[in-house]
């Protein structure tokens, strides 16, 4: 009996390190997709916020440049008043100085 107890325990112990060995695989193997996976859903994060910078950088800009236009349209028109103004008063200016020449 006690070679067949031997036996026994041996093909216990083959069976062990066989299910060991199956569970060390299968370990091995879902860490490897488990990387795998979260590579990707890294990459597909990445690409989300890049696209979402985009979206933000060209909103940003679109804004930029309509705060610019309508801070050039406000100075054109300052511009406009000032210029009348200015021609207002150059002929104003003009006509007191031939008066002063004339009635001198």
């Amino acid at each position: 009996m006690a070679f067949e107890e031997i036996e026994a325990i041996a093909a216990a112990e083959a069976e062990a390190k066989r299910i060991k060995a199956e569970a060390e695989a299968e370990a091995k193997r879902m860490l490897a997709e488990a990387e795998s996976t979260g590579k990707a859903e890294v990459e597909e994060a990445s690409k989300k916020a890049q696209g979402e910078i985009l979206e933000i950088k060209n909103a940003a800009q679109a804004q930029a440049e309509a705060a610019v236009q309508e801070i050039c349209s406000a100075a054109e028109n300052k511009k406009a008043v000032l210029r009348a103004k200015a021609e207002s008063r150059c002929k104003t200016a003009a006509k007191l100085v031939t008066e002063r020449i004339v009635n001198g």
